[in-house]
Order: structure tokens, then C-alpha cells, then sequence
């Protein structure tokens, strides 16, 4: 699953990705089948995202060539960074 968040007309969206046809849907915070913010549903886990994502799908495709892409996580509780290179840096002092 391929979920965005983005900003279009002054109004936070997220979307997700059909698999098959690469198209995005979505919704605005300001609609009514709007399941809520990204961070709420990731936090509750698999299935409520499962099901805002079908909810999502079921909407219209969201043309986000007009969009503002937002970090994924508005507020992430941890940030967790992997050095791949560390090696090639502690071998260089």
C-alpha cells in the first residue's frame, strides 16, 4: 500500500495508490467520508488503515500535480535513522 500526504487549496489530504491502474485517490480533511489523519490511523494499526484506505479508493482520483507533498507523519512519536555507511565514515577519522 502506497499512502500520500499532501496539501491542495489550503486543505491537508491523504491518498492511496491503486495498484493497478497507479491512479491516486483521496480526500481532503474538509470531506465527509474523510477517515481521519494519517497518523491517527497508522497509530491504530493495520486494519483501521486497511479499511481508510478502501474508504479512500472508493473516492474520486485526486490530481496531486497541484499538491504540496507533507512529510508522511505529522508527529511522529520516534524517528529512527539507519547508517549504512557508518563503516566508510569510522574507517575515514
Amino acid at each position: 500500500m502506497k499512502l500520500v500526504r499532501f496539501e491542495k487549496h489550503g486543505q491537508e489530504g491523504w491518498a492511496v495508490q491503486d495498484a493497478a491502474t497507479d491512479a491516486w485517490h483521496g480526500l481532503t480533511q474538509g470531506a465527509a467520508a474523510y477517515p481521519g489523519s494519517l497518523d491517527r490511523l497508522v497509530r491504530q494499526g493495520r486494519i483501521a488503515l486497511d479499511a481508510a484506505a478502501a474508504v479512500m479508493r472508493a473516492q474520486a482520483v485526486v490530481d496531486l500535480s497541484q499538491a504540496t507533498f507533507l512529510v508522511p507523519l505529522a508527529e511522529p512519536r520516534k524517528i529512527i535513522c539507519v547508517g549504512l555507511n557508518y563503516r566508510d565514515h569510522t574507517e575515514e577519522s
